[in-house]
């Protein structure tokens, strides 16, 4: 299964070991698998919190060492968590747009076309009352 790539905010460094040689290398992106699975979430076991587990899955998702994920950001750490959650991108879009969750497509589509509106000028309609009404035919004279 192909990775997700996820570019970091903040980069981490890392040690690089070449002969007897150690050097510095930033690491400005971490290849992600696309989806959490039982032998990631087994990572956590064993950890003493909630954030302790939570950078131990990212460990195991991105193939990094616990060590390593000690050092990212917690920029990095909430975005990282956040593309995992919800079921999918209209999850994401409605936390966006600042819905509580679980919100029905309905309601999402509505948002966005409020949105759209909104930033073209336009007075916001109700999506419901849009187009014409049920029973009611145009004359057209």
């Amino acid at each position: 299964m192909e990775r997700v790539t996820y570019p970091l905010k903040f980069p981490l460094e890392r040690e690089s070991y070449e002969g007897d040689e150690t050097r510095r290398v930033l690491v400005r992106e971490l290849e992600l698998a696309p989806r959490v699975k039982g032998r990631h979430m087994r990572q956590g076991d064993g950890a003493r919190g909630p954030a302790e587990r939570q950078i131990w899955l990212i460990a195991s998702l991105a193939g990094i060492s616990r060590a390593e994920a000690d050092e990212l950001d917690s920029d990095d750490i909430v975005e990282i968590s956040e593309m995992y959650e919800g079921g999918g991108p209209l999850d994401r879009v409605a936390k966006a747009l600042g819905l509580t969750m679980p919100v029905p497509v309905e309601m999402i589509l509505a948002a966005i076309l409020a949105l759209q509106t909104t930033a073209n000028g336009a007075p916001t309609a109700d999506p419901k009352s849009a187009g014409p009404k049920a029973g009611k035919h145009s004359s057209g004279t």
